[in-house]
């Protein structure tokens, strides 16, 4: 028996068998073609065609921030001074493998050390575009599959790998690289399976077929755990299932309290599979929507925030309380150049930062809001709020808005607006927006800190 130690990226708690996805061999990239080179740069075109199509696939079956990624890694693929790099480098002497590599590499190198973090975010698109290509050239499948029950261990996941798995086999994940708030910790999260990641030396340790134990709250795998490992574990799994269906008796009814008053219980969530779980779990609404999250790779157009909004809305059927973005302090985002603050927390963050760009950030977040709120029922929540006068300025914002979307013929309705009390200037002063908020909510993660 042994344990490894990683950074937990999603609770709970597995016992399963390891499913062991090894990288593909590295590309000598000093490979010398021995074939005329026309024919490596058809080979080389032929594999773009087929990365492409396999990628339109993938996207067929996205959605939401998960489809976005791979548009975004679809382009790169089609991206034609990538070609035109590696046609060069073919007729200079080398493989297709080795030019294709070569040019992503340097490619992703020279977008990693621009100043702006979009595009030095599409870094990573530009080295997944390389590795899907020279995988084609060799034959190789990138895609993921499951026909199993199995606890799935690799060096790391792209957005592309984990869009085929099946969630029902999927019973934990554990990678060698990752962060707690990258993509994977995201997706195990919304499908409620325990992730580890950052674990050092994981596939050295792991073979196919070990018996592993995760545990996604500790941030431990255990290799071949000995009986009484496996007992304590088992113990505490039929201790978890036995809370799970004490609970389940009250999923279905309506909450109230012990002297009789009505409490509605909302979820909060940041993807359509966290609304999909929030659905089974009964609840009778979302609360909180952070659309930080699906901005984790810059912000996204008002066309694809529209199809994610209504998306999740239709999955609902039930009210959907959409934050508008609380970026700043310890969520950036790529693309967004936000100066340095002595107290970034409580600065230039959430509603102020949309204020002060309104045409780039609350704008088209507004207008995407509004148009899925013609035939589903959403309301706009405003983060970080301070003082009235932001909301009476978001309020001006919305108007202009909604005049916008009428000029152009669109349905348009005025939806109810209120802020997130996660300031101590908001919670001392909530009577003060008397008149120009329909609902408050109160954000004690963030308000119990200050």
């Amino acid at each position: 028996m042994k344990v490894l130690h990683g950074i937990p990226a999603a609770p709970g708690l597995a016992i399963g068998i390891a499913h062991v996805i090894r990288p593909a061999p590295p590309v000598d990239v000093t490979a010398q073609r021995t074939t005329d080179p026309s024919i490596e740069i058809a080979r080389l075109e032929g594999a773009i065609g087929q990365a492409i199509g396999r990628m339109d696939a993938l996207r067929s079956t996205a959605s939401g921030l998960t489809a976005d990624i791979l548009e975004a890694q679809r382009e790169m693929l089609d991206d034609p001074e990538l070609k035109q790099g590696a046609d060069d480098l073919i007729g200079s002497g080398f493989t297709a493998e080795a030019a294709i590599t070569r040019v992503a590499a340097d490619y992703a190198a020279q977008l990693a050390e621009l100043p702006d973090q979009y595009l030095a975010a599409r870094a990573d698109d530009v080295r997944e575009a390389g590795r899907r290509i020279v995988a084609e050239l060799q034959g190789i499948s990138l895609e993921v599959r499951l026909d199993h029950s199995a606890i799935l261990v690799a060096q790391d996941l792209a957005p592309a790998e984990t869009v085929g798995l099946d969630p029902t086999l999927l019973q934990a994940v554990v990678t060698e690289t990752g962060s707690a708030t990258g993509h994977l910790a995201i997706v195990a999260q919304g499908i409620g399976i325990p992730a580890v990641v950052g674990v050092d030396g994981a596939l050295a340790q792991i073979d196919e077929g070990m018996t592993l134990i995760v545990d996604g709250e500790r941030g431990t795998v255990t290799i071949a755990p000995d009986e009484v490992s496996l007992t304590e574990v088992e113990t505490r799994l039929a201790a978890a299932q036995r809370d799970k269906r004490d609970l389940e008796v009250y999923r279905d009814r309506p909450g109230m309290t012990a002297d009789g008053v009505r409490i509605e219980v909302f979820a909060n969530i940041g993807s359509l599979v966290e609304a999909r779980k929030a659905v089974e779990m009964g609840a009778e609404g979302v609360g909180l929507f952070r659309t930080e999250l699906i901005a984790a790779h810059g912000l996204p157009s008002e066309e694809a925030q529209r199809a994610i909004y209504e998306e999740v809305a239709a999955v609902l059927r039930r009210p959907l309380i959409v934050r508008t973005f609380d970026i700043g302090g310890d969520k950036p985002v790529p693309g967004l150049d936000i100066p340095a603050e002595a107290n970034p927390f409580l600065g230039w963050r959430g509603i102020r930062l949309s204020l002060d760009r309104p045409e780039e950030v609350f704008l088209p977040q507004i207008h995407a809001i509004l148009r899925a709120a013609a035939t589903h029922d959403l309301r706009i929540m405003l983060p970080m709020v301070t003082v009235p006068q932001e909301v009476e300025e978001a309020r001006t914002w919305i108007d202009q808005a909604i005049k916008s979307l009428e000029r152009e013929g669109q349905q348009v309705r005025r939806v109810p607006l209120g802020i997130m009390v996660e300031t101590p200037a908001a919670a001392v002063s909530l009577d003060r927006f008397k008149g120009l908020i329909d609902f408050a909510s109160i954000g004690t993660n963030d308000l119990v800190q200050y």
